[in-house]
């Protein structure tokens, strides 16, 4: 699939892949890093975080040089003012997450956030911190496993919107909220300053793989998720 393609249809492009891979692939992935980008995985303390880096970053050079038309290594970054990672010379918008062995990332011709998480043990005190008070009302009423189920929808939903609107810290997580019950849809509830955005925004909910959650969104309606195969499976792009 091709940048042409992509821009003509109202969807969010999903690519997911494993971070643990082949020393020689890891290796290969090395090689189209930029100086900033190894240096970045050169500051991980433990080997194995930073042949992960290397994995997301060098499969996300890959997936957009072959939708751009452009060799991986080519491909320059840059940073918006709330530091989301760009394509310097515009056009696709994308949004990368990884989370222990798995990474996806989300391409589509707006502006987009994904996120995803690999379920585990969370305090019942981190939303107390975080999340806005209809967030944390609804969790406190839920017992264990609905609970961490329904913490993870709330957290990469929120971490989605966060994405999209390229604001990252700047944006406090109790600033909006976020649906988080298991039967409701996945959607922005409120956004402070902007009372219209729960019309405006559009999110999706990711069965990302067993035992991974994941939520894509966009200010903007009417798309749809589509998920693609990885090009480097089918032999169809250069390692």
């Amino acid at each position: 699939m091709h940048r042409a393609s992509i821009a003509a249809l109202p969807s969010v492009h999903l690519w997911r892949w494993p971070l643990d891979l082949p020393a020689t692939d890891t290796a290969t992935l090395r090689a189209l890093l930029s100086v900033d980008e190894l240096a970045r995985a050169d500051r991980f303390a433990l080997p194995g975080h930073a042949a992960r880096f290397v994995a997301a970053h060098g499969r996300l050079r890959q997936l957009l040089g072959h939708l751009v038309g452009q060799p991986p290594a080519a491909l320059v970054f840059c940073a918006s003012t709330g530091g989301k990672p760009e394509l310097a010379a515009g056009g696709l918008r994308f949004s990368l997450s990884h989370t222990a062995d798995l990474a996806a990332l989300a391409v589509a011709p707006f502006e987009v956030g994904l996120d995803i998480e690999m379920i585990r043990p969370i305090d019942r005190d981190l939303p107390e911190q975080f999340f806005c008070r209809q967030e944390r009302d609804a969790l406190r009423a839920l017992p264990e496993p609905a609970w961490l189920a329904a913490f993870f929808r709330c957290w990469t939903r929120k971490e989605a919107v966060s994405k999209a609107l390229g604001l990252g810290l700047a944006l406090p997580l109790d600033q909006f909220g976020v649906s988080c019950g298991a039967t409701e849809p996945a959607g922005l509830t409120w956004l402070a300053g902007a009372p219209d955005a729960p019309e405006i925004w559009q999110m999706e909910h990711l069965e990302v793989a067993p035992g991974y959650i994941g939520a894509v969104a966009a200010a903007c309606r009417g798309w749809r998720v589509v998920w693609q195969s990885n090009p480097w499976d089918a032999k169809g792009i250069s390692q």
